[in-house]
């Protein structure tokens, strides 16, 4: 493939960005006249047992203080033939 022209390239940023400029300008729209406030993440727990809890969640099975043992999942309780 060739490379692109000037005119192309500005033409392919505008056409990549706009998209993402107008999605922004909504969000930054319904906060400021709207009144609607920011998303955030809960943070009910500790950091350090949220993170324990996400890791164990993948199945990795490694907490803060190392391997745990892993959790059984609703998968594992059916009866396999």
């Amino acid at each position: 493939m060739p490379p692109l022209t000037p005119e192309a390239q500005r033409l392919r940023i505008i056409i990549l960005s706009f998209p993402l400029f107008v999605g922004t300008s909504y969000v930054l729209y319904k906060r400021a006249f709207k009144g609607e406030e920011q998303r955030q993440i809960p943070r009910t727990l500790s950091d350090d047992k949220v993170t324990t809890e996400r890791i164990s969640i993948l199945g990795r099975g490694v907490g803060m203080g190392g391997i745990e043992e892993r959790q059984p999942r609703p998968s594992d309780w059916q009866d396999k033939p």
